[in-house]
């Protein structure tokens, strides 16, 4: 399979009308010289060049491989055992159905190997990513974690902020906070506070650290804008999350104070 000489990234097989050609896919190399190759219509590819096309394409996995090689095959043993009309066929009928099993066996072959292939690319990409991500959270949680609860609630924000995409992204809310308030024992509350919150970071480390994960560019460059965005965006949040914040404040302060005496209440398990 040839590479595209701009990008250096393996060509496409694509067909237009009656012709055929190699090409590179990427915006920026469409209209570059070399990123067009014809391929003559007389031309047969070879099984590791349908495969490896078949395997580079995005929008499919080797499950999908796999089901396409049942069809190949399928359809390829159907026209073999075509016994009932071969009495009514000549030679060179005969001889176009046997060519036309061919073509789809081979077909076939290429599928399977293309689900190989793509197994072996999938599995690359999972063990990328799984890499990169973990390399990402260590670089996250060392400018984001901290001792202070405060300051634990206010990166997590921050960072929910910037990856959120609707109000449900945000990392706590009033709701979650009322809710251990009126659900926890007392002498857990405050416990109950600071576990909630340091889960809530954790939980959006984990949320940038993925979307990091599958970016193309290296984890420090990833990692140099990310912290970029949260300076910038950190005073802001504190203001946009004023209310929020003052609220788990107050709580946590008066959970902690000695000076303020509880109202004895029976608590009652709901679960």
């Amino acid at each position: 399979m040839p590479l595209c000489p701009n990008c250096q990234q393996p060509m496409r097989i694509g067909r237009a009308d009656k012709s055929r050609a190699w090409s590179c896919r990427k915006m920026g190399c469409i209209r570059s010289s070399g990123s067009y190759i014809s391929i003559p219509n007389d031309t047969n590819l070879s099984i590791a060049d349908m495969a490896e096309d078949m395997a580079l394409g995005f929008f499919n996995s080797s499950a999908d491989q796999a089901k396409q090689q049942a069809t190949f095959r399928r359809l390829a043993g159907g026209l073999n055992k075509l016994e009932s009309g071969k009495k009514y066929l000549s030679d060179p009928e005969l001889q176009t159905i046997r060519d036309a099993a061919r073509v789809l066996e081979r077909l076939g072959s290429a599928a399977e190997r293309a689900k190989k292939e793509k197994k072996r690319l999938e599995k690359e990409k999972e063990q990328r990513e799984a890499a990169r991500k973990a390399e990402a959270k260590q670089f996250i949680a060392a400018f984001s974690e901290h001792d202070n609860v405060m300051d634990i609630a206010l990166n997590a924000l921050t960072l929910s902020d910037i990856h959120a995409t609707s109000r449900y992204d945000q990392a706590f809310n009033e709701g979650d906070l009322q809710s251990l308030i009126k659900h926890a024992r007392p002498e857990q509350l405050l416990t109950s506070i600071e576990n909630k919150i340091t889960r809530s970071l954790q939980a959006q480390i984990n949320k940038a650290a993925d979307t990091i994960s599958w970016q193309d560019q290296s984890v420090s460059d990833c990692i140099k804008q990310l912290r970029v965005k949260f300076n910038e965006h950190r005073e802001t949040c504190r203001s946009a999350h004023r209310d929020l914040l003052a609220d788990l404040q107050t709580a946590m302060t008066v959970e902690s104070s000695d000076k303020i005496e509880r109202l004895k209440t029976n608590f009652k398990k709901t679960f």
